[in-house]
């Protein structure tokens, strides 16, 4: 198992089985087993990685574009999947939510926009917090944190939409 920790989001789920939103630079590689802590229930179970997205660009934070992963696990009985669409530049403000730590991250910004396959937003992200959520309005899933464009920067950057659209299109459906 990875010895670093970051964040994700339950995207599908069914028959005691869930699909994970997360960062392919938290959970590795496909195959790569990852120990989940569903901090809402206070249960642990293990995961495996089915699919990465790896960065896209250069080695400059601001250019990682679609750096995603997607694992399945046994779930705890009782949590919801959020549902996953494209980023709507008029659905703000946005929610970003994470874990660092063990501890709970909000952040909520009314400035982001779509760049290429990236959201950007005026929101600053920690180690621990890559892989989580970004939420619109609705409660639903628009993207997920893979960095922030410096180490004390105000300017976080997000997966978009459509990579978690692809993904969920191909594995959804198992679901």
């Amino acid at each position: 198992m990875p010895r670093w920790s970051g964040s994700g989001t339950l995207i599908a789920t069914g028959n005691g089985r869930g699909l994970i939103l997360s960062c392919r630079h938290v959970a590795d590689k496909v195959g790569t087993k990852v120990k989940l802590n569903w901090v809402s229930v206070g249960q642990e179970t293990v995961g495996v990685v089915i699919e990465v997205v790896p960065r896209t660009g250069t080695r400059r934070r601001s250019s990682w574009g679609n750096d995603l992963a997607l694992i399945e696990a046994n779930i705890p009985i009782g949590l919801t999947p959020v549902s996953v669409v494209k980023f709507d530049p008029d659905n703000g403000p946005w929610t970003c939510r994470g874990f660092r730590s063990g501890t709970a991250y909000t952040a909520v910004t009314s400035k982001a926009k779509l760049k290429g396959d990236q959201i950007v937003l005026s929101a600053l992200f920690w180690g621990g917090e890559s892989g989580g959520a970004v939420l619109d309005k609705y409660g639903q899933l628009v993207g997920v944190i893979v960095a922030s464009e410096s180490e004390r920067g105000s300017t976080g950057i997000a997966a978009n939409g459509e990579a978690l659209q692809d993904l969920l299109s191909r594995y959804g459906k198992q679901y």
